[in-house]
């Protein structure tokens, strides 16, 4: 169906709008919520997302192109600088010593070189990235001279290393958002330059001492992480010794095992609980062939106390020596090169999105952890995020912006607890600072999901939520699917939108700009009514904001779809299907 066609239909997310503006007058008429005291306040989830890339080299060409910009040292990320929005930690493979002039008469290297500046550290830092990994063949090429010099850069700019120093295969630990990171690497591709028998200040593959840090890591840290320079040059299918030592290293207790060296993307896989990719390939790198040595990737890890919780692949192009994302019409096959990778049924998955002419659906590489194994709804009972939200009145209700730089409005810190089915509100008393519910949600209403997003089109962020409830005069008596929007209006968490009773029940839902407009739109899996509550989706809808509800834009054909998620900033939406 054209798009144009597709917009004729207005939602059953508010079956009339008539119907939602009578509800939303009776709402409006509500006093503001009352303050809840309370004791304490929960706890946001320990989450952290990782972002992970390949090879970066920033020497050779990627030097030149750099030097001949006006962007300078920052021209290899210029076209990516959104690439880490929503990452709390960003990771790559650095393939370049960066060397200082003095250090280059120490060339030990016969073979290919990529010196760089020390300078390029801070780039590095300012661009995002926080943790690299040093093992690999070329951390030697200019001696212990060019290896100081370039730890000495890392150090500077505050960028942890792993791989190298006087104890190398030592794990080196991060704790971000109440969780501990352990990272370890090593090399099976030896550098140039280490003379037989001297004692290597790079981790070389061993595979006794790897194991070893994996289990000393293990009791210390809530999620292990492995990065390994090994593979074949330029060949996408992992030896047999790769999978045999994944499955030693998921055995010690890896959680996440990070591959680099072949210069081509690999495969993928799920060992357990362990999840593995053999080769993220180049990140940035001025390779020209074979032309699948330009496909990259930016895989979205959201870690958590049982380990890794999701894994999404995002398609990047490198063109001009640096990587760019993908144009609208470049998605699809991009998309499909990278579930090729899938080795095993835990990748398979499929995405969403906005091809620049239509919004379409397709094969995608994509792993979300789910505790059953019939595809069934599994979403979680009990979950509570911290945000920043307004603290101020803008007034009440309209349907344009409200204002748009809300960086500058007074806000606070708030938490949103969901817990068995019950939606609270947290915000911090502005007398004792103690945390307090100014808001929860009606003792008969089931809250099944939510998030926080700007749901309406006017510019300030609200909680949109999705529930069961039968005390409604469109209920009928009946549990039926609703969506609400909730925000800080007139100085209280008051309703902003009150969806009617569903036509098809919300299984699962993500608010984000996914064809990158400026505007937010809704993706929702849909069930039907006469399903168990928590069976597969039947179709893969898009919704935007229209005023005072929400107008279809795209229905998917029927299948059986679950676990939606999404990399923020990134124009897919993923899930099982």
């Amino acid at each position: 169906m054209k798009q144009t066609e597709l917009k004729k239909a207005i939602i059953g997310l508010a079956a009339l709008f008539l119907i939602s503006l009578l509800g939303l007058g009776l709402w409006l008429g509500l006093k503001s919520t009352p303050v809840l005291a309370e004791a304490g306040g929960p706890k946001p989830d320990s989450e952290v997302t990782l972002m992970a890339v390949g090879d970066i080299m920033l020497g050779r060409d990627v030097a030149k192109s750099s030097a001949a910009s006006p962007e300078g040292n920052d021209y290899p990320f210029g076209l990516i600088k959104d690439l880490g929005k929503g990452a709390d930690i960003m990771f790559g493979n650095l393939e370049s010593p960066l060397v200082a002039s003095e250090s280059l008469s120490s060339q030990q290297s016969d073979g290919y070189l990529f010196p760089a500046q020390p300078t390029m550290g801070n780039n590095l830092r300012s661009n995002g990235f926080n943790i690299l990994t040093v093992a690999n063949n070329h951390a030697l090429d200019y001696g212990l001279a060019g290896l100081n010099d370039t730890l000495q850069s890392l150090d500077r700019a505050g960028i942890t290393y792993i791989g190298a120093g006087t104890n190398p295969y030592a794990p080196r630990y991060i704790e971000k958002n109440g969780l501990k990171l352990a990272f370890i690497a090593a090399t099976r591709v030896e550098p140039s330059g280490l003379k037989t028998g001297e004692t290597s200040p790079i981790a070389l593959f061993d595979q006794d001492k790897i194991l070893a840090a994996i289990r000393e890591a293990r009791p210390q840290a809530d999620v292990v992480i492995v990065a390994l320079h090994w593979g074949e040059e330029y060949q996408a299918v992992a030896t047999s010794s790769q999978h045999d030592f994944a499955k030693l290293a998921a055995e010690a207790g890896a959680d996440l095992i990070l591959g680099a060296h072949p210069h081509v993307l690999g495969e993928f896989e799920v060992i357990g609980r362990t999840v593995v990719a053999y080769s993220l390939g180049n990140f940035i790198f001025d390779s020209r062939y074979p032309p699948e040595s330009r496909d990259s990737v930016a895989l979205y890890l959201k870690l958590d106390k049982r380990g890794v919780a999701s894994a999404l692949a995002v398609p990047l192009k490198i063109e001009n020596d640096r990587p760019r994302p993908l144009k609208p019409e470049e998605r699809e096959v991009g998309l499909a090169k990278l579930a090729q990778l899938a080795t095993g049924e835990a990748f398979k998955a499929q995405a969403t999105f906005w091809n620049g002419t239509d919004w379409q659906s397709g094969a995608a590489l994509a792993f979300v952890r789910v505790t059953t194994s019939d595809g069934t709804i599994n979403l979680p009972t009990s979950r509570t995020i911290q945000v920043k939200d307004l603290n101020v009145d803008l007034g009440g209700y309209n349907t344009g912006k409200a204002t748009t730089d809300l960086a500058s409005l007074p806000q606070t810190d708030q938490r949103i607890e969901l817990s068995e089915g019950h939606l609270r509100i947290w915000r911090p008393n502005p007398t004792n600072g103690q945390w307090q519910v100014v808001w929860e949600s009606k003792p008969s209403w089931t809250v099944e999901q939510f998030t926080f997003g700007d749901a309406d089109e006017d510019g300030r962020p609200e909680i949109m939520f999705t529930m069961w409830k039968n005390d409604g005069w469109d209920d009928a008596g009946q549990y039926r699917s609703h969506p609400f929007v909730y925000g800080w209006r007139r100085n209280a968490i008051r309703p902003v939108w009150a969806g009617s009773a569903l036509v098809d029940p919300i299984r699962e839902f993500a608010l984000a700009d996914f064809d990158q407009d400026g505007r937010n739109e809704l993706i929702v899996l849909e069930g039907v009514y006469n399903d168990a509550r928590h069976t597969p989706a039947r179709h893969v809808t898009v919704w935007r904001w229209l005023g005072w509800g929400y107008e279809l834009l795209y229905r998917g054909p029927e299948g059986k779809f679950s676990s939606l998620t999404y990399a923020p900033g990134q124009p897919y939406a993923f899930y099982r299907g």
